[in-house]
């Protein structure tokens, strides 16, 4: 229990400060239900651009940051993890940090053997971040890892959290050490009931795995550009 309480007072700290130091356009892509965060069981990132990211704690409730210190769990690359100061911070935010190879091998079994009933997962499916040219370290476009079909696979019922980030490449880019103060964070969140998610895209027949890819892509494209109409979004105020 003192651990969950740590973890908790860490994710709450990280809100409260992060209302110190910046300001937040936040937005729901469509109208939630009366309490979201009541039963999300998947929480994905999408635009994935700085590990800074754990900010958008911002614009979840505390009963949420509770329940994230008792049961979050996600896997993070095995080359971040092993950096003193990063590895650190992750393993205080959540129970599970589960460092992976980003190859199927043991390393990603470890992790989806903590996808259990309780579990709140957190995750970015394109699993790596992007630079500053729109690709990622070596070059290559952003795609969608497979992966997270293997997630959706062990879960039923409850909902998908998508967190679409409008990019924190000016706030922290990938290999800069300190984080720029008193910039705009922009972000959209899109609730999902997980169940009704997977059978619109033909969970259980071959073509699942390649619709989701698509589906994320997609949605990714269309809901971290900020050239949509506001008119067409759920604004929320801090």
């Amino acid at each position: 229990m003192q651990m969950v309480l740590f973890r908790f007072l860490f994710l709450s700290g990280i809100k409260i400060l992060g209302h110190v130091f910046y300001s937040f356009d936040f937005e729901w892509v469509k109208k939630p239900p009366k309490n979201p965060f009541k039963d999300i069981r998947l929480n994905l990132l999408l635009n994935h651009t700085s590990l800074f990211e754990p900010i958008f704690i911002v614009a979840l409730p505390f009963s949420y940051l509770w329940r994230s210190a008792k049961y979050a769990t996600f896997p993070a690359a095995d080359i971040t993890m092993n950096k003193l100061f990063a590895g650190t911070v992750l393993s205080a935010l959540v129970p599970n940090s589960i460092s992976i190879s980003r190859r199927r091998d043991n390393s990603w079994k470890v992790f989806l053997d903590t996808v259990t009933a309780k579990a709140l997962i957190f995750i970015a499916p394109e699993g790596r971040m992007k630079r500053p040219n729109g690709l990622d370290k070596n070059g290559k476009t952003m795609t969608v890892r497979p992966g997270i079909v293997d997630v959706l696979d062990k879960l039923e019922g409850g909902s998908i959290l998508i967190m679409h980030s409008a990019g924190l490449h000016h706030v922290l880019p990938p290999g800069q050490r300190s984080p720029n103060l008193f910039q705009k964070i922009r972000f959209r969140f899109e609730y999902l009931r997980l169940d009704e998610y997977k059978k619109s895209l033909g969970y259980g027949t071959k073509a699942f795995r390649r619709n989701v890819i698509m589906d994320l892509e997609r949605r990714r494209d269309r809901h971290t550009s900020w050239q949509e109409a506001a008119s067409s979004f759920e604004v929320l105020n801090f």
